[in-house]
């Protein structure tokens, strides 16, 4: 999976590092989430590997993956 930060997540304040998580098409998440810690190289996507997928029970249906920013002491970092 591959993911893009604007602006680059070295130019975000306060931001450590993202959250990704499988969720339901009713908002409830699938598994643990996996942490990514901001990334020093100049490009602003991201590819991540979500494994070990065959460990999780997935309900029947449409699925989708949430990234979401956060600080050091873990809290949200708000979308614009």
């Amino acid at each position: 999976m591959e993911f893009k930060v604007d602006p680059h997540p070295q130019q975000i304040e306060g931001l450590a590092h993202f959250s990704i998580q499988i969720m339901t098409q009713d908002g409830c998440t699938v598994g643990s989430a996996k942490k990514v810690k901001v990334w020093k190289t100049k490009n602003q996507n991201k590819n991540v590997t979500l494994d070990k997928l065959d460990k999780f029970e997935f309900e029947e249906g449409w699925h989708f993956v949430r990234v979401l920013p956060w600080t050091e002491n873990d809290d949200p970092i708000p979308l614009a």
